[in-house]
């Protein structure tokens, strides 16, 4: 049997993030990192502007004796440094939002090696469009 790693796509999502966020004219990402670094800093100690690449789970979407087809979700999280107080979000998300449309023209389409399908909203999840 062939050697599947269940979290290959992570690396490539990363890179792909990178070459978009934190290349040429348009670039604003300082960081682009997994989990892990973002479980390990404190938040007033992140880098920002970044984008924490996170693993969401997945769903079962087919699957017979031989066989499953898998949905993987990621979670591509945009930090941003502002230090509006209170629980008012409209300026943080307003700062936010250009980057987040980056995140997304990066991602939607791309295909991790190893996917059988091109990322982006599924039907009826938090990212479809209405």
């Amino acid at each position: 049997m062939a050697e599947w790693n269940f979290h290959a796509a992570e690396a490539a999502i990363v890179a792909q993030l990178k070459a978009h966020c934190q290349a040429g004219p348009g670039a604003w990402a300082r960081a682009v990192e997994t989990r892990a670094v973002l479980a390990s800093v404190a938040e007033e100690m992140q880098t920002v502007p970044a984008v924490y690449v996170v693993y969401d789970g997945y769903a079962v979407i087919d699957a017979d004796a031989q066989r499953a087809v898998l949905a993987h979700r990621w979670l591509a999280v945009v930090a941003i440094g502002n230090a509006t107080s209170g629980p008012e979000a409209a300026a943080r998300n307003q700062e936010a939002g250009p980057m987040v449309a980056d995140v997304f023209a990066a991602l939607h389409g791309f295909m991790p090696p190893g996917s059988a399908g091109a990322m982006g909203g599924l039907p009826n999840s938090r990212m479809s469009a209405p």
